[in-house]
């Protein structure tokens, strides 16, 4: 609530004197506290004002897009949540966000898995992973490895999964990162189950 109403604030002067970027900043952050309470229309309307006003930022204007596609992801338009994160990468690579474009290739990646294109989400999450590497960045870097894992078992590349999952364990294991850890437990019993090994 603190954080809210200081954003709120911020957005209050900074319409009062005019600057459009810092209301577009105050507005994604908006969307982005609505979004987490589960409002996602409202969420929504917070996003697509800021990006109206953010048009000449490209690196606000690729997180905007992010958390639209975020939005028509939770909703299940997955066409629009791939409009949108093909948007936020064009916006990002415009800037020269490299954060920007590893996010933007693993939800991509993400998408691309949902709608059963491997080979197509094979090459998104590899560039995130090339991305993540360059930044440092472990917890995209487990992301990338855990959701390659998925793709690596749909092309029956059982060894390539298991290591994969392995590694994302081990990376979610030092984060203390549970629900992830979870998940990669969940996709190494996926392999053992596919390859008829013991767990």
């Amino acid at each position: 609530e603190v954080a809210r109403d200081l954003c709120v604030r911020s957005l209050e002067v900074a319409s009062r004197i005019g600057d459009q970027a810092l209301s577009a900043e105050a507005l994604n952050t908006l969307g982005g506290f609505a979004l987490e309470a589960g409002n996602s229309g409202e969420a929504e309307g917070f996003f697509l004002r800021a990006l109206g006003m953010a048009r000449d930022r490209p690196a606000l204007v690729g997180r905007i897009e992010q958390n639209l596609g975020i939005v028509a992801n939770i909703r299940g338009d997955l066409n629009a949540a791939l409009e949108h994160y093909q948007n936020s990468l064009t916006s990002s690579t415009c800037a020269r966000d490299d954060s920007g474009c590893a996010i933007a290739y693993h939800n991509l990646g993400m998408i691309s898995a949902d709608l059963r294109q491997w080979e197509l989400a094979a090459r998104y999450f590899d560039s995130s992973l090339a991305l993540a590497d360059s930044l440092g960045d472990v917890r995209l870097r487990g992301l990338c490895l855990l959701n390659r894992t998925e793709v690596f078992v749909a092309r029956q590349r059982y060894e390539e999964a298991r290591k994969s999952a392995e590694e994302a364990l081990r990376l979610f294991d030092e984060l203390d990162a549970r629900a992830q850890k979870a998940d990669a437990y969940k996709f190494l019993g996926v392999v053992y189950r596919e390859t008829s090994r013991p767990v």
